[in-house]
């Protein structure tokens, strides 16, 4: 083994003396034995000429291989002191990172969100002085946001997330897995809340017995499997403390699975959330101009599908990925685009009194031309306000939109 360190010095001082003011001799001491293969490995099979440190450490390649290698063969000790030298060797030279992708989704489509749940409970409690069970539930989605985005941006901004993971301290990585380990959890959690914040609004504007049997299913099938996904999530190495020390002997599942599972379940409840309504929305009788806007509201959910989809892409690109640390960035931006824009599309349609206000001709839909068959005489569409009337006659129903509307209506 010092043969082997010898000649690998005696190599990189030929090809790179001195380079960039690097005193290559005293670096090259410096690295544990157990790294000396990994590095040798890499180097020698390069031509002379790229043996810099500009050339050396903007090798994605050889950088990964040598990082898998010293986290296989060293102790934490050991991988610390690489990571040192390597430090050292590297000065100088730039350092990717998408650390500020990530804070820039985050602090864009964060507040967009809080402060559609904000104007979700402005808009029902003017009306009805109370908030309903779907509300409290987009309030703790969005409460639960905030948590997710502020780790997110604090594990790249101080622990690196979103570097490479050869560019990382050994240090912070346990710090980084950590924080990454919450907020897996926290991100289930959130996503639940939108979707069972969704559902249960809809079981307030709805009430046909196939669409409530339907809903209360789905509802159910949402709880049980962010339950069951956190539950993976938690419990994903034995001890828990696995997830983050990888010197303890742990044993853990395959997170890969667990995340593509999550994932997938994700989409197909998405779309049975998008869909579900439309059966019902087109059998309203109103101007094809207010039912269209009406389908268009509870259709943004397939925003919320398409971000999943997206989300479900990149986490089978990150499954072979040997830079997680790196490759792992773009499906937490996309993780913040998903919640994000499902609670945004969950409020909107709770909302629609305060919309309707602002835009009067899109989304006043207290047409007189509302079909009473769908709906029950204590309930119109303003019952996405969680606002019960008395019971009437149908026809005293109809009465009371002629008298609002005036004589234009009777000339229809």
């Amino acid at each position: 083994m010092q043969i082997r360190r010898a000649v690998v010095l005696s190599f990189l001082v030929v090809t790179c003396v001195e380079a960039g003011g690097v005193n290559l001799t005293e670096l090259m001491q410096q690295i544990p034995i157990c790294a000396i293969g990994c590095i040798s490995k890499g180097v020698i099979d390069m031509p002379p000429s790229l043996t810099d440190p500009n050339s050396v450490c903007r090798n994605d390649t050889l950088e990964a291989a040598a990082a898998s290698c010293v986290l296989t063969r060293c102790n934490y000790d050991d991988q610390a002191q690489v990571a040192v030298v390597k430090a050292k060797f590297c000065k100088g030279v730039p350092i990717e990172s998408r650390a500020w992708d990530v804070a820039i989704i985050g602090l864009t489509f964060g507040p967009i969100a809080l402060i559609a749940v904000v104007l979700r409970c402005y808009s029902r409690y003017s009306k009805n002085r109370r908030l309903g069970s779907d509300d409290w539930l987009a309030v703790a989605a969005g409460l639960t946001l905030i948590p997710v985005i502020s780790l997110c941006i604090y594990n790249g901004m101080i622990n690196g997330y979103g570097r490479h993971y050869w560019d990382l301290e050994p240090y912070k990585i346990k710090n980084l897995l950590k924080i990454f380990y919450v907020t897996e959890v926290l991100y289930i959690t959130a996503l639940t809340l939108v979707k069972a914040s969704m559902l249960i609004f809809y079981l307030r504007v709805f009430t046909p017995c196939w669409f409530v049997t339907i809903d209360l299913m789905t509802l159910c099938a949402v709880v049980l499997a962010g339950l069951a996904i956190m539950f993976c999530l938690i419990f994903q190495c034995s001890p828990i403390s696995g997830v983050w020390d990888r010197t303890l002997n742990s044993q853990c599942l395959n997170i890969n699975t667990i995340c593509y599972s999550s994932a997938a379940i994700s989409v197909a409840l998405d779309l049975i959330i998008l869909i579900l309504p439309i059966p019902v929305l087109i059998r309203l009788k109103m101007s094809m101009k207010k039912k269209l806007s009406l389908i268009v509201m509870f259709s943004l959910g397939s925003l919320a599908c398409i971000t999943s989809g997206i989300r479900l892409k990149y986490m089978v690109a990150f499954s072979t990925s040997e830079d997680p640390t790196w490759d792992n960035a773009l499906p937490a931006i996309w993780s913040f685009i998903e919640i994000c824009v499902a609670l945004i599309c969950a409020c909107l349609p709770a909302m629609r009194a305060l919309l309707s206000g602002w835009f009067p001709s899109i989304f006043d839909l207290t047409s007189p031309t509302v079909d009473l068959k769908e709906l029950p005489p204590s309930r119109t569409l303003d019952a996405a306000s969680s606002h019960h009337l008395p019971p009437l006659p149908k026809e005293r129903f109809r009465q009371s939109f002629i008298e609002k509307v005036g004589p234009s209506y009777n000339k229809r």
